[in-house]
């Protein structure tokens, strides 16, 4: 199965992208830039629903990180959706989860981006 990208919502709060298939090095290879198109420079939450997602390599994590920090340096979220145990697994031993949460749930994932995004400033 060739892996998509597809805007699921996009609204002035946030953007909810779906990817379905393998985020190994071919497949992260052909979403890359209609992904980082969708979602790079909108000055808005993200939300990469990864439900139909079966394997992530380190090259799909890069993606995904490299989307996340452009989103944090306009102070929003990147929040990650429905990934199975595989996925999770990978997403949370390289520690991705500190700067993508991981949730189970679109209510929850909405909860997260319409929050206020915490505070990067340091008191002193």
């Amino acid at each position: 199965m060739a892996t998509v990208c597809t805007i699921v919502e996009s609204t002035d709060a946030f953007i909810h992208v779906a990817i379905q298939g393998d985020l190994d090095s071919n497949g992260a290879r052909a979403i890359e830039a209609q992904f980082t198109a969708s979602t790079s420079g909108l000055h808005r939450p993200i939300i990469v629903d990864l439900s139909r997602v079966a394997f992530i390599s380190s090259v799909g994590l890069f993606m995904l990180f490299h989307v996340a920090r452009e989103a944090a340096l306009e102070q929003h979220a990147t929040v990650l959706l429905g990934a199975n145990e595989i996925v999770a697994g990978a997403i949370r031993v390289t520690r991705l989860d500190a700067v993508m949460p991981l949730v189970r749930d679109l209510a929850h994932a909405l909860e997260l981006v319409k929050s206020p995004p915490p505070s990067t400033s340091r008191g002193g």
